[in-house]
């Protein structure tokens, strides 16, 4: 019987956040083994494979602006697909959906630059990225996934702008990215003329709390708080998402 073929330190850092799950943070001591890991494979790995790691890893260790610094250098340097996706990825965990849409947009933009059909590139799922972030205009390069006749027809009925959408989203992204806050899931329901979009977070109840207040006091000093009622985001306890 052969041996077991040992693993390498990139199959290592692989199994530790392919065993991480949303909203937990990473022990202290898998933290720090992440960081030597990285640092031994620093000389012979891709700078943009090397920061996608990294981003993963700073995400799971609960430091959200340094995953998203990370996974913005890629953004704008790196035209490898598996690594724009984990951009994707990353954006969405923060709030910062307009960068979803970016990550998206490159994507698509590469893929058709080298005649490859993006429905085998692109990632699947971020339909209510481009809503929320008042891109409903560039949805026609997202051709995986449903339609996108929904989220025109909201917004028609709620009256609200691109800029309006796009403004209040920055301002629940910079409570969210300066409380170091990782969204585990994003989800929206239309009731009765009502939208509510909800955040699912691994907080306390007392923080929770103070984050809702904290968004609609921004959302007041900056003029937006009727967008905001239209919108109502909402932020709540992990365990009531279907996840």
């Amino acid at each position: 019987m052969l041996p077991p073929v040992p693993k390498t330190k990139v199959d290592e850092i692989k199994d530790i956040i392919g065993n991480a799950k949303l909203g937990d943070i990473l022990s202290e001591f898998k933290y720090a083994r992440c960081l030597r890991l990285l640092n031994d494979i620093q000389s012979f790995t891709a700078k943009d494979q090397l920061n996608m790691y990294k981003s993963i890893v700073e995400l799971y260790a609960g430091n959200c602006r340094e995953a998203k610094s990370l996974a913005l250098k890629n953004l704008h340097e790196s035209e490898d697909f598996q690594v724009l996706r984990n951009c994707a990825f990353i954006f969405q965990q923060v709030l910062a959906l307009d960068l979803v849409v970016s990550a998206i947009e490159k994507i698509y933009q590469i893929s058709a630059r080298l005649r490859i059909n993006p429905k085998e590139t692109l990632p699947s799922g971020y339909q209510l990225n481009f809503f929320l972030s008042g891109n409903l205009e560039k949805s026609e390069i997202y051709t995986v996934g449903g339609e996108f006749d929904h989220y025109h027809w909201i917004q028609q009925n709620i009256e609200i702008t691109d800029k309006a959408l796009f403004d209040v989203l920055q301002v629940v992204h910079g409570v969210i990215i300066e409380n170091n806050i990782q969204c585990i899931y994003v989800e929206y329901s239309y009731f009765e003329e009502e939208l509510f979009i909800s955040m699912h977070v691994n907080k306390s109840l007392e923080e929770i709390s103070y984050i809702n207040t904290l968004i609609a006091k921004r959302c007041y000093q900056a003029g937006l708080l009727e967008d905001l009622n239209k919108i109502s985001y909402m932020v709540l306890p992990a365990k009531e998402a279907n996840i």
